[in-house]
């Protein structure tokens, strides 16, 4: 998330943005500060205790975020072991995701490159240096990036007549500046990475699709959501549908969409908003065929969700299904692996450290990473706990896929899972309103499987439902109380809307988690 401080205001411990969430906060110029990492070679004491804990046994008996059976010949390499945690622990690149990014060179497979990394290097982690490790890395992997090739977009505009439209000259002005930006952006994955999967990190896709810029090189899944509204705003039908259809690739391979488009987001996926990006795409070019083709697939990519990611919880003697961020792994993301280390410096039991880990790449997945929406204490990183609650927004996108698939089917002639996905979708309405709606602070709010209570502070969370249009849009007084709910708390004060709203040491400031 890009951070804010206003007017001055303290701010609470925030960590920097690890992950991909929304378009509009990438850099889109990359530079070398990334691969610089301890040329010097000089450790400082704090160095010398991260070494040491990233050296201590991360991976036995848990649950990596990739294996051997979701990324062959390669999961030794980008997702746990001994050559990953070395590159960490003498900090070979500033990023931690830039080595995790660099395909092996040709003719070589993670099992060579392994073998020759412990032939090399028998000795503990912490007694290996910078210089070393660097000469095994250049000597073994390309640079990052390679992998990737800048395309062009046929159907790209410099002057779309939409944005023509806007009265505003400075709005105007803004958003031709925005579709500008497009072109810088396209990116189409090398044929080499589909025939030979296992020298990189990277997944193959079939089509050309936007990036959203600075290290986030590949695709993610939730940022192209709004990438994908902002080329329908630019008349790019065809890029939008390749980028569509890319998705649709992916959900065929792996049975969902993972994080990004690289082999260590397999244990975890974003909002889950394919279903919304077909709808888009079909409102903006009545595309049938496009639509009939996708239907299943999108059916696939929820059912993901339904199995994979929902909570029986009973409140009040009544049953509800809901649903949670919550991926399987518990290891220390590779793209940030010393981030997530340092950050479980001070957690020694080794079963609180890996639910630690695991809280942090289901936070990841939410795309508030981090949000202090997640934290226990409201500010501190490693009190995070985001696997004890049930978000408001992530059970609205769920409500809204319901909603879409009952579209979709009524538009392709299905009647049968029309009717059945309506039904669902209604169902799931009633028990959102019961699960999430707090009457006294009118608005919906996230749930605390543990404290078995609803976290009332203001989140622009609470306004996801609204977008989804999951409640009784008959029901203009419950929309009128979350709109005056939002005015209270001066949501509208600012050129954009705030994430969060906190009290922070006795005095109320406004700290801007981000801007919507």
């Amino acid at each position: 998330m890009l951070r804010f401080q206003i007017l001055g205001s303290p701010l609470p411990e925030t960590v920097e943005n690890d992950n991909a969430s929304a378009v509009t906060t990438r850099s889109i110029d990359d530079t070398d500060a990334n691969r610089v990492g301890n040329e010097l070679n000089v450790q400082t004491a704090e160095d010398k205790e991260i070494a040491k804990l990233i050296e201590a046994d991360l991976f036995t008996g848990s649950i990596p975020v990739c294996d051997e059976n979701s990324a062959p010949g390669r999961s030794m390499v980008y997702c746990s072991g001994r050559l990953l945690q070395a590159v960490m622990a003498v900090k070979l690149h500033e990023d931690s995701k830039t080595f995790v990014d660099r395909p092996m060179k040709e003719n070589l497979t993670g099992q060579i490159v392994i073998d020759a990394f412990n032939t090399r290097f028998p000795q503990n982690i912490s007694q290996l240096n910078y210089s070393d490790v660097k000469a095994f890395v250049d000597e073994h992997f390309d640079l990052e990036g390679q992998e990737l090739d800048i395309c062009d977009l046929p159907d790209w505009n410099p002057s779309p007549t939409l944005l023509n439209l806007i009265n505003d000259s400075k709005y105007r002005e803004f958003a031709q500046d925005l579709n500008a930006i497009w072109i810088q952006l396209c990116r189409k994955v090398n044929p080499m990475v589909e025939h030979e999967p296992e020298r990189f990190s990277l997944f193959y896709v079939p089509y050309p699709f936007v990036i959203p810029g600075g290290r986030f090189r590949e695709f993610y899944y939730w940022d192209a959501y709004w990438i994908i509204k902002g080329l329908l705003a630019s008349n790019m039908t065809a890029t939008a549908k390749n980028m569509v259809l890319n998705f649709a690739y992916i959900v065929e391979q792996h049975g969902f969409i993972p994080n990004g488009g690289r082999i260590y987001y397999l244990k975890r996926s974003q909002p889950p908003l394919f279903a919304p990006m077909v709808y888009e795409y079909y409102e903006a070019t009545h595309d049938i065929e496009t639509l009939r083709k996708l239907a299943p697939t999108i059916e696939k990519e929820i059912n993901f969700w339904m199995q994979n990611r929902s909570v029986s919880i009973t409140v009040d003697n009544q049953n509800y299904t809901m649903y949670q961020y919550r991926t399987l792994a518990n290891t220390p993301r590779p793209e940030s692996f010393r981030e997530d280390v340092t950050t479980a410096r001070n957690v020694n039991n080794i079963t609180e450290k890996r639910k630690l880990f695991q809280n942090l790449g289901s936070a990841a997945e939410s795309g508030w990473d981090f949000s202090s929406r997640w934290f226990a204490d409201g500010k501190t990183l490693s009190t995070i706990q985001i696997t004890d609650i049930l978000p408001v927004d992530l059970n609205a996108f769920i409500c809204y896929n319901m909603r879409i698939l009952s579209f979709i089917y009524g538009e392709t002639g299905d009647t049968i899972k029309r009717d059945a996905w309506y039904n669902s979708f209604r169902k799931f309405q009633d028990d959102f309103q019961k699960m999430f709606y707090v009457a006294n602070s009118s608005g919906w709010f996230d749930y605390n499987l543990k404290s078995r209570s609803h976290n009332v502070d203001f989140y622009l969370s609470t306004a996801v439902p609204l977008f989804t249009q999951c409640y009784d849009v008959l029901n203009t007084g419950m929309t009128e109380g979350v709109y005056n709910m939002m005015q209270r708390n001066g949501v509208f004060n600012f050129a954009g809307l705030p994430t969060r709203f906190v009290e922070y040491l006795g005095s109320m400031n406004s700290f801007l988690d981000d801007f919507t």
